[in-house]
């Protein structure tokens, strides 16, 4: 069997529900809720270019006075707030339709393959697709579906109840894994500037594709700030967070031993020199790498991101991802595990 690593980008969720937001168009929805209350643009930056302002606030630029830092850092945690909120409400809006065939058809593949799951997406789509499709029994014969999307998180978090002495723990399953290099909106920590060492608290509960947040958990996490990571060059102080970290170490192994990399809805942008360096890093040379793309745009920049004889026959069109879905053989649809 072969060893698969999906990679999602922002057209993967937008494949699931056509309003979920591209980074770009997440930047001007945050610009168009703070009106004239926006956080400071510099002279020359494109306001549209969302992923441009977030590194621009979240970094320490060299040149500027200590009260001009915090300006840029109180902006910054504004913003995350708002990316959290403003995701968060198309989830919603995804989870009253009913959850696409070809999505559960890929949890399912994902679940019997092992597969290893890279996410640059804030969004819980995929967690929710998990709970909707995989059931997890003590043992055969049992009727109480034990599921629960932290089975399948690889990022050594803290539930937000321990804060109140909940159940820690999930039961451990062999399912795929999924690892959110860029952080979620579930994800919440102290805000503060380093945070090395610093726990990550994870605000969700259950979560299931027609589940409502409860409104508990929010005054367990009224002193946190959302864990959203900028896409950046990679200097930020994000990246120096231990759980932050685990996730790229993972992600570079899993890429090493990968046989196919399957690249969903991720339009390599030039920008993105971490992605750019993970992939050279964990480059070799039996490993086929297919692009699966609405749009051949992605296909041009492909090559600056890895070797050329390791691309594979894209999969292009509207219907891109549907078809990577329906190729896969999911013998009986079966997405059965058992706890340990």
């Amino acid at each position: 069997m072969a060893r698969d690593v999906f990679i999602l980008g922002a057209g993967f969720s937008k494949a699931i529900y056509s309003g979920m937001p591209l980074l770009r168009e997440l930047g001007m929805k945050a610009l168009t809720h703070l009106s004239h209350d926006a956080p400071y643009i510099p002279p020359g930056l494109d306001p549209t270019d969302f992923e441009g302002w977030l590194s621009y606030l979240s970094d320490d630029q060299p040149w500027l006075l200590p009260e001009e830092s915090l300006r840029n850092r109180a902006g910054f945690l504004r913003i995350s707030r708002l990316i959290s909120d403003i995701i968060s409400e198309h989830e919603s809006e995804a989870k009253r339709r009913p959850m696409p065939d070809w999505l559960c058809l890929l949890i399912t593949y994902w679940h019997q393959t092992k597969s290893t799951v890279l996410t640059f997406n804030y969004d819980l789509l995929v967690e929710a697709a998990f709970e909707n499709t995989v059931r997890v029994y003590s043992r055969p014969g049992d009727q109480q579906n034990y599921v629960n999307a932290r089975q399948i998180i690889t990022a050594p978090l803290m539930p937000a109840g321990a804060r109140q002495g909940a159940v820690l723990a999930a039961s451990t399953i062999e399912s795929f894994q999924l690892m959110k290099l860029h952080g979620s909106r579930s994800w919440v920590y102290s805000g503060r500037e380093s945070f090395y060492g610093e726990v990550i608290y994870d605000a969700t509960t259950e979560f299931g594709w027609n589940e409502k947040q409860p409104h508990w958990i929010d005054r367990l996490i009224v002193d946190k700030v959302p864990l959203v990571v900028p896409p950046t060059n990679g200097k930020s102080n994000f990246f120096n967070n231990e759980t932050v970290r685990s996730q790229w170490r993972l992600s570079l192994e899993a890429l090493r031993h990968a046989d196919r990399v399957f690249v969903v809805g991720y339009s390599f942008p030039s920008t993105d020199h971490m992605t750019r360096y993970l992939l050279q890093e964990s480059h070799h040379a039996d490993r086929k790498v297919i692009l699966v793309s609405r749009s051949t745009a992605a296909m041009e920049r492909l090559p600056n991101f890895i070797p050329t004889e390791s691309i594979d026959t894209p999969i292009i069109g509207d219907r891109a991802v549907h078809e990577l879905a329906y190729q896969f053989d999911v013998t009986g649809n079966e997405a059965v595990a058992y706890a340990t």
